[in-house]
């Protein structure tokens, strides 16, 4: 079953499933395909994607990480930069899961979304394992195809995007950057070709929601809400017109606790209308709520 929208369902109402899977301690963001066979893993400070495989859609128990499912030691970015958030989404040629946009950072002079095509599409495989595992892959005939990147820094200085969402349309790219004292700037992008950064990218002005203590983000396909996490809280806040940041209502409707499972920091979160994904940082361990 496809991902449905979950804007019309409070936060509030999901509960612990008992379900949990422990990926690697480096994970920073996560995405799933829109049919829940992958769970795609964005590694911070290991310059490597991963992607899940599992027995049963859109559940976290079971899941592994074959050796070549994965864009491992990316050449784009330095050795020791961070993949602050991952997003595997249409291509520009109209392909469903035909392309991956990546945010690489290296400390406070490199910060880019680059853009890659899929030889297959949603499935991030790089062909079967070296002899080494821990070496670079050697197969490009299954290795995403660089296309190349945007430069953030020129909108958004050397803060890396977290957890980036785009409009099914194409045509909107949101994210969210950590400020000082707590405060978290959402910023957006508008294409001027689908899908494609590019093509074209519009820089609209931030908007800063103060105090929130922010560590994740994510936005349903539909639009309409965006889901803000601090410690060991989501929250659920409300768009007047989709995919529009500045129609943001910045008081939060909704709220929920997961402080029994994730006491500290929320590394990321991903929603759906029968699930709720949310993954500590610093130790791998994404919880399903139902």
């Amino acid at each position: 079953m496809a991902a449905a929208d979950a804007c019309f369902v409070p936060v509030s109402s999901y509960s612990y499933s008992s379900k949990t899977v422990t990926v690697t301690d480096k994970a920073r963001t996560m995405d799933w395909s829109p049919d829940g066979q992958f769970l795609w893993i964005g590694v911070i400070s290991d310059r490597t994607a991963y992607s899940y495989t599992g027995a049963t859609n859109w559940d976290v128990t079971g899941r592994t990480t074959p050796t070549n499912y994965r864009y491992g030691f990316i050449p784009e970015v330095d050795s020791g930069g961070d993949v602050f958030s991952m997003l595997i989404n249409t291509a520009p040629d109209g392909t469903p899961g035909g392309q991956m946009l990546l945010n690489l950072n290296f400390g406070t002079t490199f910060c880019e979304i680059a853009q890659y095509t899929m030889p297959f599409p949603y499935n991030l495989r790089q062909g079967d394992p070296p002899a080494d595992p821990l070496s670079s892959p050697k197969y490009p005939l299954y290795t995403p195809v660089y296309i190349g990147s945007y430069n953030t820094i020129t909108d958004t200085g050397a803060d890396g995007i977290h957890d980036m969402r785009m409009s099914p349309d194409g045509t909107r790219l949101i994210g969210a950057t950590s400020i000082a004292a707590g405060d978290v700037d959402l910023v957006q992008w508008n294409l001027t070709v689908p899908y494609d950064v590019l093509g074209g990218m519009t820089f609209q002005t931030p908007v800063r929601i103060a105090n929130h203590g922010f560590s994740a983000m994510y936005i349903p396909p539909g639009g309409t809400c965006i889901y803000l996490t601090r410690l060991g809280t989501i929250d659920q806040f409300e768009f007047g017109t989709p995919w529009e940041i500045s129609t943001i209502n910045k008081t939060a409707v909704d709220s929920l606790s997961v402080s029994s499972q994730i006491g500290g920091t929320i590394a990321s979160v991903f929603v759906t209308e029968d699930n709720l994904y949310a993954m500590k940082i610093n130790s791998g361990e994404i919880f399903q709520y139902s």
